[in-house]
């Protein structure tokens, strides 16, 4: 009997549970949307975020977790971003996702006591095992910060890599104190840059598995009971060698960029209008409202 087409297998959504319909395949990795909420997803035969060795990272991926000329003034403008939403008590600061846990050592150098949680075992194991700052796992998962509740929640481009958001987005919730406030940021598969690339968006790739507009975030957060307050499309400074060496690996595909240490010096602003970045609270109702900046 042959094998059915990837284009004829049924996937139900993550979020709705609705139909969803084969797009394409990237790298030979299906991605499907909704037909109901329109979320893009992915399912790769594995996932290929926690389970893999360093080694097996692109070059660009990792430069994305060493250290950078240009981190403190990205975490300054960052800390000054979430100052303008809330009045941020020291002390009550998790930051899911952290990866090298820089922005998480950023806020300790300021005072603010937070602390992170990383799935991945390789990045904790290179990055943040020798820190009591940091705990390894899935959120669901960690002993240590069970019955602890946060007034300030940050996670950076984590949910793209999650297969279940709304169980994940769930969990957050759970995490946060009465009027606690989340911010995320996540690529919007709706911004005029994706829908112009099409299949070639960048961020099409092996380790995004859920993908949503501002739409389908709006609706599926308030759906949790988080109020959207805030939906902003904001630039960092990058170094020309990660510029370079990221359009090199994840747009043309090719393996292996070693940039010169004179372009990892070099910064510049990019701001291409498709990474979403959200101030969501604590609600046990939703006012529905959207405020775009």
């Amino acid at each position: 009997m042959s094998q059915p087409s990837i284009s004829s297998v049924l996937q139900k959504c993550p979020i709705c549970e609705a139909p969803a319909k084969w797009r394409f395949q990237k790298q030979s990795i299906p991605f499907y949307q909704c037909s109901s909420c329109k979320l893009f997803f992915s399912r790769p035969s594995t996932n290929p975020n926690w389970k893999q060795d360093l080694n097996q990272f692109e070059d660009a991926y990792l430069q994305y977790f060493d250290d950078g000329a240009v981190d403190d003034v990205n975490f300054r403008d960052q800390w000054e971003w979430l100052s303008s939403h809330q009045t941020i008590e020291t002390g009550k600061i998790l930051d899911i996702g952290c990866g090298s846990g820089k922005w998480v050592r950023y806020l300790n150098r300021i005072g603010q006591g937070a602390v992170g949680i990383e799935p991945c075992g390789a990045l904790y194991d290179r990055y943040l095992k020798d820190s009591a700052d940091f705990y390894s796992g899935q959120l669901q998962d960690a002993s240590a910060l069970r019955g602890q509740k946060f007034d300030t929640i940050t996670c950076f481009d984590v949910l793209e890599h999650v297969e279940d958001p709304l169980r994940f987005l769930g969990e957050i919730k759970d995490k946060l104190a009465p009027n606690g406030t989340l911010y995320l940021s996540t690529p919007n598969v709706g911004s005029a840059l994706a829908k112009c690339m099409g299949r070639q968006w960048h961020f099409f790739c092996p380790y995004h598995l859920s993908l949503f507009s501002a739409r389908t975030l709006v609706a599926t957060t308030d759906r949790l009971g988080l109020q959207t307050i805030n939906v902003s499309h904001r630039g960092r400074y990058r170094s020309i060698g990660y510029t370079l060496g990221y359009a090199w690996e994840f747009l043309l595909r090719q393996r292996r960029w070693k940039p010169s240490p004179m372009l990892n010096d070099r910064s510049w602003y990019l701001n291409l209008g498709d990474t979403m970045y959200c101030v969501l609270r604590h609600a046990s109702q939703s006012n529905h409202e959207l405020r775009a900046a």
